[in-house]
């Protein structure tokens, strides 16, 4: 009876991973949308993944990562092209800050069989700049945050931001000329946004240019890594 006892304790986190994805929770630990809630949102990538022969590894770092996390041959697993934006959105300076980004296009990783993709990213007040990769082949977004970064808490955040931080609206999946001042115009004109309310898009992109012109009058000298890796496509 107490080896029993022993093997379950030993065993409980796995139990309560299992039953929380059975049931669409988010497992002990993790801050985050439920499990199954973001699997669902890979859509038809499900599909071609399965064409492609790709496992969806649920992690938060690829076991075939080497190097900075976030660089492209340890890119972030996400789930999807949502799961890009949800991660981007919540993703934070240390001084807590958020960022504006575009997507420059996809490349090749040595830690993955299929492409990843490449986005380039200013914080708000313009303090520092990166690129980051991730892998869309996942079922939920990865916890991990690069070096020096840090993640808005999903368990904290209203429900009507946790809808918002799924829409780019501080960012393109199209790469933007004159980033990040051509941002505006992009989401101004985002399908995405006028099919759910068509002012949508126009309110955010006046509010984008009044803080970008802020930006543009007192610009800074933005500290950050930047990657020579080209991307296509």
């Amino acid at each position: 009876m107490n080896q029993l006892k022993f093997q379950c304790c030993k065993h409980r986190r796995c139990y309560i991973g299992f039953f929380a994805k059975l049931f669409g929770q988010s497992p002990s630990g993790i801050d985050d949308e439920a499990y199954q809630k973001q699997r669902l949102e890979l859509g038809p990538l499900l599909e071609i993944g399965k064409q492609l022969a790709i496992d969806f590894v649920d992690c938060d770092e690829l076991p075939t990562g080497t190097g900075s996390f976030g660089t492209v041959t340890n890119p972030i697993p996400v789930n999807g092209s949502i799961g890009e934006t949800v991660y981007l959105n919540r993703l934070r300076t240390a001084s807590g800050v958020g960022f504006y980004y575009h997507r420059l296009g996809n490349t090749t990783s040595p830690a993955t069989k299929h492409p990843v993709d490449r986005f380039q990213l200013l914080a708000a007040d313009g303090s520092c700049q990166l690129e980051l990769f991730f892998d869309m082949y996942h079922p939920r977004r990865s916890q991990k945050v690069p070096t020096g970064l840090t993640q808005t808490s999903w368990r904290q955040m209203d429900p009507k931001i946790r809808a918002m931080v799924k829409l780019d609206v501080n960012g393109s999946k199209s790469p933007v000329r004159d980033f990040p001042f051509g941002l505006p115009d992009e989401i101004e004109n985002s399908p995405e946004l006028r099919s759910i309310s068509p002012g949508l898009g126009r309110a955010f992109a006046d509010q984008m240019r009044a803080r970008l012109k802020e930006l543009r009058a007192a610009p800074r000298k933005p500290e950050g890594r930047s990657s020579p890796k080209t991307a296509t496509g």
